[in-house]
């Protein structure tokens, strides 16, 4: 069906008339547009969207962006830009993606549909997600939730489902339960219309409880709905068109985990196998984790042949595709498959190869760690048992009581069913000796005997001691209380004493902006002076000299040659000196902003800075419409700090400045490829380019925000009201 609308596509693209079309659409005919150039721009983009190869997309993307700009096809333009994310997106250029994101946007905004401009901040919102940035794909993707209007229900019901999804990813399950339970509600009273079609909501909203149906299994203990949960989505996907049919395996898999949780090994192994089954629809790295899991429930069966051909299967997928987590946690499992067949030497082996991939997992850790102890006792070598069960005490002690509490049980849960299994294998190889040597069948019983009474004598003396620990535990108990009562009364004064500190630092904070402004006001006026003293005063003597010095070229010819030489040298320097204050005179006055705008001043910034080693793009949209002064000055001011912060601090290769003007606000958007920061040391201590910054900003009531990491480059989104 793809390749069917691909071809359709492209035949369209070639049969359209290459003359003025007779017929109007929206935003074409008014201004005299031929139709079929937009058009073929329309399809070109489609043909970009279909296409499955990341070089492509790119080409289709390009093809679309020169005609657009030929035709003024200013839709087709703005989404040539997103063509084009997408492509360095499928290609791992994350960063250049970001860029075309970002123009795509612009002139979305500009165009006013809010509906595509929602689509661009999801965009921006999935891509810092791959990023690991969470805090600005949540920023973008909040951003997109207001763009989605009345009649959009189903775009803003997805968009709930990105964002418990983003949460979850990032750990934060109770944010991502509330807006999976806001899109189940909103999924609930759609209905089809124009715009959305019945088998569109079933596809999301089969997706969502999908999604939901995991959070609550993995993170809440929900077993039995999410159990439900899932057997509707499965339903749902199957009755749906061949796009959902890629969900069916996925769903399959999720099952299997929630069998394995209710410790039905039976159903679990049945669900996995059919995940499997159906491969051309399965994700390679979900198939690497089912024979994985498939491996955990053979040797929970004590399957042990069966686990280790399944766990092989799940390394051949996943050592190509240097998913490290996932490594982790197999490696885990093939040590689980020596240590619960009592070779305990290979298992030790393997627990460090889990530990030297240094998981960001903590409870992961901490299994190793125990099993890693527990393997070298009974190896019988005391020193390194020793060694890393200190290793697993002072990781939970760094754990939060929350944390803790889940990782004790987790690993309570792990030691009775990895020994459980442990003392089946060693009670079968006893077995197996008892039936080949009948012989001591009366040794042992005796031992039996002699066995029960030791342990009854244990029993009345473990009875005393424990009534013993009763009481004292009960006195231990009340110390603790009163202590914890101390505690409590110290908790209080410390927070008190807090607050007093935080107040104190926001009068601080508070002066030092005043001081700042007044500070920055100062700068303006003598920067301003000295501009204006530049152009008027220094700039008007060296144009006098050149004036006066043309009088020599008429008897240029009688000098001597030496003469010559030195006036023509002397020539040369006056007109540095005259360029070099033109330029100066640009940097520290007003003359070129006052007369011709931003957009101007922009330009002569970029040129006096110019400089081979970095590319320095501008981008602007509206700024022929003039502003208040004091607004162009100040956002003038910020990005020329800004540009220079990169010059001297960030080592990079490319600058992008876009500017603006929108009819309710004012967006600044300053991107790099330099070496990036942490933000919170900046908002921590800011130095005074910084201060100046947010002072410029807080004037005229705007917002700054900063995102960078080490090595990433840094991007800075300025809005300010109008």
């Amino acid at each position: 069906m793809r390749i069917l609308l691909i071809g359709a596509l492209g035949l369209l693209w070639f049969c359209l008339p290459c003359g003025n079309a007779q017929q109007n659409t929206t935003g074409v005919a008014s201004q005299g547009i031929p139709l079929s150039i937009c058009s073929q721009v329309d399809s070109l983009n489609e043909l970009a969207f279909q296409s499955l190869e990341a070089e492509r997309i790119e080409q289709f993307a390009r093809e679309a962006l020169k005609l657009a700009q030929k035709g003024n096809c200013a839709k087709g333009y703005a989404d040539g830009y997103f063509r084009l994310g997408l492509a360095k997106s499928e290609m791992g250029d994350l960063l250049q993606a970001k860029m075309y994101y970002q123009q795509g946007l612009i002139l979305r905004e500009k165009l006013g549909d809010s509906l595509d401009i929602a689509k661009g901040y999801k965009n921006l919102g999935q891509l810092y997600t791959r990023l690991n940035l969470y805090d600005s794909a949540q920023y973008y993707l909040r951003r997109a939730i207001e763009f989605i209007q009345y009649r959009k229900e189903l775009a803003l019901a997805k968009m709930y489902n990105d964002l418990g999804t983003l949460y979850k990813d990032s750990n934060r399950f109770g944010l991502a339960r509330v807006y999976y339970q806001r899109g189940m509600l909103l999924y609930s009273l759609l209905r089809p219309n124009e715009l959305e079609t019945l088998e569109e909501i079933r596809s999301g909203r089969a997706t969502l409880r999908m999604n939901y149906a995991v959070l609550i299994q993995d993170h809440f203990n929900q077993r039995q709905a999410a159990k439900d949960s899932l057997l509707r989505s499965l339903r749902d996907f199957k009755s749906l068109d061949a796009n959902a049919k890629k969900y069916i395996p996925l769903c399959h898999f999720f099952l299997g985990n929630n069998a394995y949780y209710r410790r039905n090994l039976q159903l679990a192994e049945s669900y996995y196998l059919k995940s499997n089954a159906d491969s051309l629809h399965f994700d390679l790295l979900y198939r690497a984790k089912t024979y994985k899991n498939l491996g955990r429930v053979y040797l929970d069966q004590g399957k042990y042949p069966q686990a280790r051909q399944n766990l092989e299967l799940s390394r051949k997928i996943l050592a190509p595709l240097n998913n490290e987590p996932e490594l982790a946690l197999l490696q885990f499992e093939w040590a689980n498959f020596f240590y619960e067949q009592a070779k305990f030497a290979d298992a030790a082996r393997n627990y460090l190869k889990v530990l030297r991939l240094q998981p960001k997992d903590t409870l992961l850790v901490g299994r190793a760690l125990f099993f890693l102890s527990d393997a070298y006792q009974e190896l019988k070598l005391p020193k390194q048992a020793k060694r890393y069960e200190d290793q697993l005490i002072r990781l939970l002690n760094n754990l939060n009581s929350d944390q803790g509490n889940l990782a004790f049980q987790e690993l309570f849960r792990y030691q009775m069913d990895k020994q459980g299994l442990l003392k089946q294998f060693l009670q079968y190889q006893k077995e197996l000796v008892y039936q080949r040597s009948l012989t001591w069948g009366a040794v042992l019983v005796g031992l039996l005997l002699l066995a029960m009474g030791g342990v009854y004598l244990f029993r009345q003396r473990q009875i005393a001691a424990i009534r013993e620990a009763k009481i004292a535990q009960q006195n231990e108990e009340i110390a603790l209380n009163n202590k914890n009562l101390a505690l409590q009364e110290a908790e209080l004064a410390r927070k008190k004493e807090q607050v007093a500190i935080q107040q104190n630092l926001a009068l601080l904070r508070q002066k030092e902006l005043e001081t700042q402004y007044a500070r920055l006001e100062a700068q303006d006026l003598i920067q301003q002076k000295i501009g204006e003293e530049l152009h008027d005063g220094v700039g008007s003597m060296l144009a006098t000299v050149k004036m006066n010095l043309l009088t020599v070229e008429e008897v240029l010819d009688r000098l001597p040659k030496e003469r010559i030489i030195t006036y023509n040298q002397a020539n040369r320097l006056l007109d540095q000196a005259c360029d070099k204050v033109r330029k100066l005179s640009h940097e520290f006055g007003e003359a070129l902003l006052k007369q011709f705008g931003l957009k101007a001043q922009l330009e002569a910034l970029l040129e006096a800075i110019g400089t081979s080693k970095i590319a320095v793009e501008l981008v602007t949209h509206g700024l022929n419409q003039r502003q208040d002064f004091q607004l162009e000055l100040n956002l003038y001011r910020i990005i020329q700090e800004l540009v220079h912060n990169v010059i001297k601090h960030a080592q990079a290769t490319h600058i992008s400045i876009q500017v603006s003007y929108f009819p309710e606000n004012v967006n600044v958007v300053i991107d790099d490829n330099g070496r990036g920061f942490e933000v919170q040391s900046i908002q921590d201590s800011p130095g005074l380019g910084m201060l100046s910054i947010q002072s410029r900003v807080n004037e005229h009531s705007g917002h700054i925000h900063f995102d960078s990491k080490p090595g990433r480059g840094t991007t800075v989104m300025i809005d300010i009201p109008l």
